[in-house]
């Protein structure tokens, strides 16, 4: 019976708890970790989330170098061009659809810092119980361009990227994840001899 007491008041907690969260801009599915209210399960098994998803984008967010942005060539990517000549920008230096690329370097890499345009670096994977894990590359910017597109709905403008772009991208995030994994953003940059 104490068992059960304690388990539901775990779930009214969590509850409280959710609602809090959604009444101060909050999302609870990424931010309150799932509760089992079963008394017949064991609690000492389940391992809670360390960290949400908008906890790990803001973080990676931060992490970020404005160094690498530039020696890694990301920036340069408000220059790539659709398959009718048009420029990046043209549509995305004020950050519409959630890309953020404009020859602004400062403003763009700040853009890119949080959402939603971060989302185009980086997303979250889940463990076997949905719960977030780590962040992997999303790789938007180099596959938005060949995404298929159904008829009749509206669609991206065709592109791809060239190869030097592609590395660009990928060398940044994978060096801004690095930074993030080990806790080492204000680590001096030295890239790779390729």
């Amino acid at each position: 019976m104490q068992d059960r007491l304690s388990q539901l008041r775990l779930a009214a907690s969590a509850a409280l708890l959710s609602m809090l969260l959604a009444a101060c801009g909050g999302d609870p599915e990424l931010s309150a970790p799932p509760i089992d209210t079963d008394p017949y399960t064991s609690t000492d098994a389940q391992e809670e989330p360390t960290e949400t998803l908008q906890a790990a984008l803001a973080d990676f967010g931060s992490c970020m170098s404005i160094e690498v942005w530039v020696k890694s060539g990301i920036y340069k990517l408000y220059k790539a061009e659709d398959l009718q000549n048009t420029q990046c920008q043209a549509c995305h230096s004020d950050n519409t659809g959630g890309a953020a690329l404009s020859e602004d370097v400062v403003w763009a890499f700040k853009k890119n810092q949080v959402l939603p345009s971060v989302m185009r670096l980086v997303t979250g994977t889940v463990d076997d119980r949905g719960n977030f894990k780590t962040l992997v590359p999303s790789n938007r910017y180099i596959d938005k361009g060949i995404d298929p597109c159904l008829p009749g709905e509206s669609c991206h403008p065709k592109y791809s990227l060239p190869a030097v772009m592609q590395r660009s991208v990928a060398t940044f995030v994978e060096e801004s994840l690095n930074r993030w994994k080990s806790d080492n953003c204000h680590a001096p940059y030295v890239p790779s001899e390729d």
